[in-house]
Order: structure tokens, then sequence, then C-alpha cells
């Protein structure tokens, strides 16, 4: 079963299950005892199973994390329309707290999911008003449908906005990694080998046992590694203070 699936399924049954509650003759008069209870469930449940809740944003795989946050999602969409179906329903001084309930859910689930648990959402609310539609509830209503978009919209940008953060910092890993090899390389064995290079080839012109046109060569090789000494000592320095630098300044 896919992950959005489960995830629309679980949101789904809990917009069921409060529609139940709040449609059965005389159990709005324990609203205030039932949703007592779930917090009190669901904080016992947090503090004895922790990893339960360990935080996880889609699309990372099926974990503890996202049977956490389903979990989180349930508690907080049952309370939420009971609260409401408790001040009103549809003309509830309450009803703003869906709107936040929605971007609650856009960071934490697939679109299809909030988008089908929006709109189950809104038929409950309707099945479970007694009252006709008036100017309020038809805003309320409204407004309900058209931020549902902005909010997946919102949720979406989000997510990728800390996606990218992750790999800009992963990426600044690998370059701090590459920096401390290359200057761990410089200082150990490209410096070294030009120090001995150029030591060998001074010996051969000292003993001044060559033609004229090869100590020429010599020389001109002699030249060319000692510019490649000293580029690899600014190179060394450089990458020695961009190594230093706070993580902030990179």
């Amino acid at each position: 079963m896919s992950s959005a699936l489960t995830q629309t399924l679980y949101l789904c049954l809990a917009v069921l299950l409060s529609g139940l509650w709040i449609i059965i003759p005389g159990a709005t008069r324990y609203n205030l005892q039932f949703v007592a209870i779930i917090d009190l469930l669901y904080f016992v449940s947090r503090i004895l199973f922790p990893r339960l809740y360990r935080f996880t944003r889609p699309p990372a795989p099926r974990s503890y994390g996202e049977v956490g946050n389903i979990i989180s999602a349930m508690v907080f969409i049952s309370i939420t329309l009971i609260l409401i179906s408790s001040t009103g329903s549809l003309i509830s001084p309450l009803f703003f707290l869906l709107q936040f309930l929605l971007f609650f859910l856009a960071l934490l689930f697939q679109p299809i999911a909030v988008a089908i648990t929006t709109a189950m959402t809104i038929i409950s609310l309707i099945i479970s008003n007694h009252q006709p539609l008036n100017i309020t509830s038809s805003i309320n209503l409204l407004s309900l449908s058209l931020i549902t978009p902005v909010a997946i919209l919102f949720g979406q940008k989000f997510l990728l906005a800390i996606r990218s953060q992750k790999e800009i910092k992963s990426l600044n890993q690998e370059i701090a990694y590459e920096e401390t090899n290359t200057l761990i390389w410089l200082t150990t064995v490209a410096k070294t080998q030009m120090v001995v290079s150029l030591d060998l080839i001074a010996q051969v012109i000292g003993a001044n046992k060559l033609p004229a046109h090869l100590q020429e060569k010599l020389m001109s090789g002699y030249r060319e590694i000692l510019t490649m000494y000293r580029s690899a000592d600014t190179l060394k320095s450089d990458l020695s203070s961009e190594t230093q630098k706070p993580a902030a300044e990179k």
C-alpha cells in the first residue's frame, strides 16, 4: 500500500470517526471529557513511545516517525472538529483552527492526502450542521476550500527549501573534505616531491658536467618547478584560511 494512500485512509478515518461522534445523539454533552481523554492518551503515548514520534517529512520512507505523524494528525483532526462542532459548527468562532490544521497537514503529508481530507472535512461539517447555510457558514466553507491549495503549495515550497538546505550543507561538507585532502596532499606529497626535484636539478647544474644547451633546459625546468612550488605554497595558505572559516561564512 502506497504512503499517500495510507495517509489518506488514516486521515479520513479520523474525520469519519469525529463526524460519527458529533452526530450521535447526546454525545455532544461529553465533548470536553472526550477531548480530555484523547489528549491524555496522546501525551501518555508520547512519553511511553518517544521513538514513535520522531519527526519525518515526505517523501521519506515509512518509519516510526511517519506513524507518529499520522497519530498526531488524527488526534488534532478529532479535537479540532469536536471543538468546532461544540461551538457552533460552520459558524463557530474556532473555525479558523481548521485553516491552521491544514498548514500543519500540508507540512507532513502528501498533497493528495491533504486535499481528500479537506473534502471529507467539508462534507462532514455540512452533514453535521443542523442549521441552514447562511453567509457566515458559506464564507467559512469557501475560505477552507480556497486555502487548501495555498496550504499545499506552502508545504511543498517549505519542504523544498528544507531539502535544498540539506543539499547545500552536504555539499559544504564534501567541499571541506576535499579541501582537507588537498591540503594534506600538498603538505605531505606535492611540496616534498618538488623540493626533492629542485635539489636534484640544482646538484646536476652545480656539477657542470652537461652541455650548455642541456643545462639551459634544466634551468628552465628548475624555474618552472620553483614557480609551481610557490603556487602550491599560495594554494596551501588559501586552503588553510578557507578550511578555518566558520561554516556560516562559507
